[in-house]
């Protein structure tokens, strides 16, 4: 009776192990001399997509207004609450240093960064600029006319 409960103890095991290494074939990556050099370039261009900057002044106060305006266009990837938690790091921090955070966001389905770099002026103004893909600057460009007090290129 011993005996049957191992074989199938075996038979068990062996299954899982089939099953994982299966899977774990399967999802192995192919490699690299089947790719052409125009597949490789062509890879590269849809993964890594152009990004712009916005810079510009604004009031302290504005900040969480001005956060939570991008977040209607980002659509994956930075929330009000991290647009929350931003706009308490922009008020709280120093003057005279600069600051910057980065957030992985997905944007009409491409993967990209929103970048913000900061520096307050002082006790009332901060220096922004804001790195992203032309559709989230367009964006921003748009929605936060009414808060900015100086544009820079």
């Amino acid at each position: 009776m011993l005996a049957i409960f191992y074989i199938a103890l075996v038979f068990l095991v062996a299954g899982m192990f089939s099953r994982v290494l299966t899977e774990w074939l399967s999802n192995r990556p192919e490699s690299r001399a089947e790719y052409t050099q125009e597949e490789i370039l062509a890879e590269i261009d849809a993964a890594y997509v152009d990004r712009g900057a916005l810079s510009f002044s604004v009031h302290v106060r504005s900040v969480p207004v001005l956060l939570h305006r991008l977040t209607e266009a980002v659509g994956l990837g930075f929330s009000t609450r991290q647009a929350d938690g931003l706009a308490y790091r922009v008020g709280h921090q120093q003057v005279n240093e600069f600051y910057h955070a980065t957030y992985p966001v997905e944007v009409g389905g491409v993967a990209s960064d929103l970048e913000f770099q900061w520096c307050r002026e002082d006790e009332k103004t901060v220096r922004m600029a804001i790195c992203a893909v032309d559709e989230i600057l367009r964006f921003a460009a748009g929605s936060i006319e009414d808060l900015v007090i100086e544009n820079r290129i």
